[in-house]
């Protein structure tokens, strides 16, 4: 890893949720359950499968 070029990351901290914040921290919740990829267009790949 340490030989590995990458670029980094960034933080946005411009946006901030207070302790009493349900409602905004209902919102993050939901944000961060969300699969990052699409289960629908997962395919299983088997001994058979061809393009």
């Amino acid at each position: 890893m340490r030989n590995w070029p990458h670029l980094g990351f960034n933080i946005d901290i411009s946006v901030q949720i207070r302790s009493e914040d349900e409602e905004g921290m209902q919102r993050l919740v939901s944000y961060i359950l969300q699969c990052p990829f699409s289960l629908a267009r997962m395919i299983k790949v088997t001994k058979d499968w061809q393009r």
